[in-house]
């Protein structure tokens, strides 16, 4: 995801890519220009992370947050499912710690069925950015790559002449592409 996102969006000049499982670490030394070069190398030092399974997002906001070159940042993507399993994982402190962080445009991703934590991406993307959804049948993750960069349409209501209907997340905005869950409970017998 991150080397199309890179890729697709010839707004990114430059890029900084930290990762966090029990600590954060930044995998560049400061940012890079968004070149080739810099995309693949970069990637590929990614693929030699070994992968732990906890993920620190307060080590995260902490490293960023103490680092003054991400306080000009207007953007973060967070390529995590967000299921917090170490550090503090209470969202109204992590908040109110690191403001200056969380209020930025933060976009969020979520992979085909994978179990996201909703409430963190919910809570990061009420200031600017959004969850993007990627359904499992993408193999082109172009237009998810770009959804960033799509202006949001306002959903005010949805509504079902007979029967039930509950929108999961309960999105404010919807972008070109984004995928919606929904559930709907009809009244009534169903024919066929």
């Amino acid at each position: 995801m991150l080397r199309a996102i890179l890729e697709k969006d010839s707004s990114i000049s430059a890029f900084r890519v930290v990762s966090f499982d029990v600590r954060a670490r930044e995998i560049t030394s400061g940012f890079l220009a968004n070149t080739p070069d810099n995309r693949n190398r970069v990637l590929r030092e990614i693929e030699n992370i070994w992968l732990e399974g906890a993920t620190n997002f307060e080590g995260a906001l902490e490293y960023l947050n103490n680092d003054s070159s991400f306080q000009a940042a207007n953007s973060f993507f967070l390529l995590s499912d967000g299921v917090l399993t170490w550090g503090n994982d209470r969202l109204t402190i992590l908040s109110e710690a690191f403001a200056g962080v969380w209020e930025k445009n933060w976009f969020t991703y979520a992979f085909g069925d994978e179990t996201i934590n909703r409430n963190l991406f919910t809570q990061l993307t009420q200031n600017g950015g959004q969850l993007i959804r990627v359904p499992n049948s993408a193999r082109d993750l172009s237009q998810a790559a770009q959804a960033h960069r799509q202006s949001p349409v306002l959903l005010e209501s949805v509504t079902l002449s007979q029967g039930q209907f509950q929108l999961i997340g309960e999105p404010k905005t919807v972008y070109p592409g984004q995928s919606l869950e929904f559930l709907i409970r009809l009244n009534g017998e169903v024919e066929g």
